[in-house]
C-alpha cells in the first residue's frame, strides 16, 4: 500500500467532529515524530494530550521514542467498510467514500 503524506493530511483535515471522535487520528504523526499541540478534537484535546493518555511520552513537541511506537502499514486491516463495527463503534460511510476515493 502506497500512502502519500499529503493524502493522509487531506483526509484528516476533512474529518467531521463525529469522525474525529471515532477514528484514532491522533496516532498519525510526522515521520520525525512531530505532533500538534493545539486543541483540535471535539473534547478540546490536542494530539499530544491524546497520545499522553495512551502512555506515549512527548518531548519537545514530538514522540520521544518513535521506534517503540511505530507500526507497519501492513499490520493495519485492509477491510474497513461502512457500517462495520471497530472497537464497538460504527464506521461512517462518508468517511469511507473519502478514504477510498468514492
Amino acid at each position: 500500500m502506497t500512502v502519500m503524506p499529503r493524502h493522509v493530511a487531506y483526509i484528516l483535515a476533512s474529518l467531521s467532529a463525529a469522525e474525529l471522535d471515532i477514528l484514532p487520528w491522533h496516532r498519525v504523526v510526522a515521520t520525525d515524530g512531530g505532533v500538534r499541540d493545539r486543541p483540535i478534537d471535539p473534547a478540546g484535546l490536542s494530539q499530544s494530550d491524546r497520545l499522553r493518555t495512551e502512555g506515549v511520552e512527548i518531548s519537545q513537541g514530538a514522540v520521544a521514542d518513535m521506534a517503540k511506537h511505530r507500526i507497519s502499514l501492513s499490520s493495519v486491516p485492509g477491510d474497513v467498510r461502512p457500517g462495520k463495527s471497530y472497537g464497538g463503534r460504527q464506521t461512517d460511510s462518508s468517511l469511507d467514500r473519502r478514504v477510498r476515493g468514492g
